[in-house]
């Protein structure tokens, strides 16, 4: 917890939202490299977790209105980070999940992981699209 308080107080705006303050602790608590607020491209990213190779988003309620424009911002992002090394996945957690379980956080970004990246070595890199609405 100090960590994040002193991370916060040297630069307030490494967090959008309460729910991504929870999900720092919880990160650093579990010991995961933490990157905040990055840009990629022209585009920035809530969480970057450089050892996972995931980029982490925390979505709130108003994400399931912008499913298409997330779905192509999450396509330029992937495009971008895998130029140069593959094997990176975007990881949307919903805020209801961050309130319900916050424990299950680092496990659910690892088990997320390890399920795409299969689903991608089989069908050729991509995602089939009866996977999820936005990862394609």
């Amino acid at each position: 917890y100090n960590t994040v308080a002193q991370f916060y107080r040297n630069d307030s705006s490494k967090f959008d939202s309460a729910h991504e303050v929870m999900a720092c602790i919880e990160l650093l608590r579990s010991q995961i490299k933490v990157k905040t607020q990055q840009r990629i491209g022209r585009k920035r990213v809530d969480f970057i977790l450089p050892d996972m190779k995931v980029v982490l988003e925390i979505d709130g309620g108003h994400h399931r209105f912008r499913i298409g424009k997330d779905s192509e911002r999450d396509v330029f992002i992937l495009n971008t980070l895998n130029k140069s090394e593959h094997g990176w996945e975007i990881i949307r957690i919903p805020t209801r999940f961050i309130e319900q379980n916050i424990r299950r956080l680092v496990p659910s970004i690892k088990a997320l992981y390890k399920e795409r990246q299969e689903l991608r070595n089989k069908h050729n890199g991509f995602i089939p699209s009866y996977y999820s609405r936005t990862n394609k």
